[in-house]
């Protein structure tokens, strides 16, 4: 009709009323809310987008015709109205902001117009992830970050609906983000800023302390992961070796956190071998010339990145070496058994006359799950399962393949003893090397694997390095997360494998902005999802259970491999 109104009427409103609305109320409003839109939602427009229109398009006018920035066929203009956090124009003025800050309607009326936000004194190797959207049909808006002397450290001026910025606080102070339009008619944007603090101390690993060369600590034929070099605290390692061994000793890390250099003393305390390059591996092979206990002596040379320290694996291969202690000994007695969580535990060792004794405290209706593997060309390993007095055997394993398990209903609850021992001893080490996957669950509740909680992205785990992190446990309504450094150009590829008759599960990949790069899975085992790294920084890798079809939860393995150019 050629009068204001969106009905068949010839009268001036927009309904069968003589107030100017358009629904059957007799308020001047548009509709029952108190606001002056025309549907049923609360903010002043006209429908239940956020742009002042009364349809479902996401151009500044209400109908599919006539000039941009009016309310029905009248022609009248955009209006843009000033936020909660005006004035906040300049740096002077800026907007202090607390963590997690998240904001859904903020405004820029003009090119040109700025919003400041003040991030507080931030401390340094925190990381910044800010995160804008907006409707680039309205306007373009851009992000900058400037550090505390001023400086515009980081920005992001893509030319579509969405700008991101992470960076890690490399100065501590008061730090700023800055958003602006640089075209358009005027824009409304959310924005979130979070600040995530480093850890603020180097942990301590599993054979501290061993700081000094009388502190080492004895280590075997294996591969021990995720050991930390820390500041100003040197790892110290023993190794017998023999005449005519070859000691092939791999440390691999990440650069990006900082350099460990490597260097082999002989009996005498000479140093006899040395790995002091910039990379992230460190190689030593050493032909024995005698007989001794010879020293691996690792050193932090510089300290970067996110964490403090630097997380490495340690290889050490080539040496028939006798049987050494692993870093749960002395546990050689009932009286010193070593009390197990549910978890993995690998590369322990079991020498002759020497048995491994473990305190388990269990409830009655747990379902408790061991696993062992060993290498059967070494020599046979046993597993008993008693009560705490030794008094009953409940469960045991004495096949002579190279794998024992069993699964046993816990009917009484308290304290139980795991006993591991050497049956018969053969090839060429002395003693045997083993690997235990426990899991106590009561039916019904998803159980906790070793990296737990990890169950949002908030939370995720650290990955250190790459390789396969067996025997991970995930449910329905608990996924895991997992988080690791790449640099830019790396092509990141991770699986998960794990039994098809448990269930089903996706993984996810997850950029370091939070955004969801890529789902893997599928009916193929194992799940996979990969992707070339076009922006360095931490991503993660969420394992999400689709299917349930056992008990509960599922068990899996998890690798990841990061290939640099």
């Amino acid at each position: 009709t050629v009068l204001p109104d969106d009905d068949d009427s010839v009268v001036a409103d927009d309904d069968d009323t003589v107030l100017p609305d358009d629904d059957d109320s007799v308020v001047a409003d548009d509709d029952d809310t108190v606001l002056p839109d025309d549907d049923d939602s609360v903010v002043a427009d006209d429908d239940d987008t956020v742009l002042p229109d009364d349809d479902d398009s996401v151009v500044i006018d209400d109908d599919d015709s006539g000039p941009i920035g009016d309310d029905d066929d009248s022609g009248g203009p955009f209006v843009c109205w000033s936020d909660s956090y005006e004035p906040d124009d300049s740096a002077a003025t800026a907007t202090t902001v607390t963590f997690p800050f998240s904001e859904t309607f903020l405004t820029l009326c003009a090119p040109g117009e700025e919003d400041w936000f003040l991030l507080p004194s931030l401390l340094v190797s925190g990381l910044i992830e800010v995160d804008a959207s907006f409707d680039p049909i309205l306007g373009d808006l851009d992000l900058e970050l400037y550090d505390p002397t001023g400086s515009m450290v980081a920005s992001s001026t893509g030319p579509g609906g969405a700008e991101d910025l992470t960076y890690y606080v490399d100065i501590a102070g008061d730090w700023a983000v800055r958003a602006s339009l640089t075209s358009g008619l005027g824009s409304i944007y959310s924005l979130e800023i979070d600040v995530t603090q480093a850890p603020t101390l180097c942990d301590a690993d599993p054979f501290e302390p061993n700081d000094s060369a009388t502190d080492a600590a004895p280590i075997s034929l294996t591969t021990y992961l995720g050991l930390r070099a820390c500041n100003a605290e040197d790892d110290w390692f023993a190794v017998d070796a023999l005449t005519g061994d070859t000691l092939e000793i791999d440390v691999q890390f990440f650069s990006a956190e900082g350099d460990i250099d490597v260097w082999l003393l002989d009996p005498s305390g000479a140093v006899v071998a040395s790995a002091t390059t910039t990379g992230d591996d460190e190689l030593i092979a050493y032909p024995v010339p005698a007989d001794g206990t010879y020293l691996l002596h690792l050193s932090l040379v510089t300290d970067a990145g996110y964490i403090p320290g630097n997380l490495y694996d340690l290889t050490l291969g080539g040496a028939s070496l006798g049987c050494v202690d692993d870093p749960y000994e002395p546990n050689d007695s009932t009286t010193d058994a070593y009390w197990l969580p549910n978890g993995v535990y690998l590369n322990q060792t079991i020498c002759p006359t020497e048995d491994d004794w473990y305190a388990l405290d269990l409830s009655g209706g747990e379902v408790l799950t061991f696993d062992l593997g060993y290498l059967a060309a070494e020599g046979d390993v046993d597993v008993f399962l008693y009560d705490h007095w030794l008094t009953n055997l409940y469960a045991s394993g004495t096949t002579t393949t190279d794998n024992e398990n069993f699964v046993w209903l816990v009917t009484v609850t308290g304290p139980y003893l795991l006993q591991v021992t050497l049956a018969s001893d053969a090839g060429g080490l002395d003693g045997n090397v083993y690997d235990m996957d426990i899991s106590s669950v009561i039916m019904g509740v998803c159980p906790m694997d070793m990296f737990e909680p990890n169950d949002d992205l908030t939370m995720a785990t650290w990955l250190p390095s790459e390789g396969t992190y067996p025997a991970m446990q995930v449910c329905i309504d608990e996924p895991d997360y997992f988080s690791f450094q790449v640099s830019a150009s790396d092509s990141i590829d991770v699986w998960v494998d794990y039994d098809p008759t448990d269930g089903d599960v996706d993984i996810e990949l997850w950029d370091p902005t939070g955004s969801l790069l890529g789902v893997g899975g599928g009916a193929g085992v194992p799940a996979y999802v990969g992707t070339s790294v076009a922006a360095g920084g931490l991503w993660t890798a969420g394992v999400v259970m689709v299917t349930d079809l056992g008990p509960d939860g599922l068990d899996y393995d998890i690798t990841l491999a990061v290939t640099s150019p």
